[in-house]
């Protein structure tokens, strides 16, 4: 590659050389001393103390809280622990499984002493809310349907759908299949019109 240029771009080249190395020209004068004064005040400057940032106070806080995603989730899960434990406690169960009509159906008790009515209510089948002891059969009889009326004295179970009609009728051969008789008489009942 050759140095030389040509003749046309030699007075360009001399325009750059000068520019480089700057025109030969007086000294360049000084910045006023007040100017330099001013520059050297804001450059070191004095020392300002930090803004304090204010804490935020408990409302703030709470509101902050309130307004993260996380929040609405967790009250959203308490909600519904609270309602739904006391449910599962009371045996009520979210899924229909068409108990809520044998839930109506009263079990009557005919000539029950304490004693049998104590181990009928222990055991695990059958839930106390529904028994009703009467000592007469006019008064089990006087019990809306639908019902079970379990005569001791005759040891006869039978079962009545909410029209009154009855429907099953089982002999009782002895006091430890009684809940499960009950049981499956409750299990028998028709659904409800």
């Amino acid at each position: 590659m050759s140095e030389e240029l040509p003749d046309h771009l030699k007075p360009i080249r001399e325009i750059l050389m000068d520019s480089a190395n700057g025109p030969e020209v007086d000294e360049v004068p000084g910045a006023p001393d007040d100017l330099l004064d001013e520059l050297e005040k804001s450059l070191t400057g004095t020392k300002t103390a930090p803004v304090p940032v204010a804490k935020p106070g408990f409302f703030e806080k709470l509101r902050s809280l309130i307004a993260t995603p996380a929040f609405g989730g967790v009250a959203a899960l308490v909600v519904v622990v609270f309602f739904a434990v006391p449910l599962f406690k009371d045996g009520h169960s979210f899924r229909n499984t068409g108990e809520e009509n044998r839930d109506t159906a009263r079990v009557v008790l005919l000539g029950f002493d304490d004693e049998a009515y104590k181990r009928l209510v222990s055991d695990e089948l059958i839930d106390p809310r529904g028994l009703m002891r009467v000592s007469t059969q006019e008064e089990a009889d006087a019990i809306t349907s639908p019902k079970v009326v379990v005569d001791l004295g005759n040891s006869t179970l039978k079962a009545y759908d909410a029209g009154g009609n009855g429907f099953y009728r089982h002999s009782l051969k002895s006091g430890i299949t009684l809940p499960k008789d009950i049981a499956r008489a409750l299990a028998k009942l028709p659904p409800s019109p």
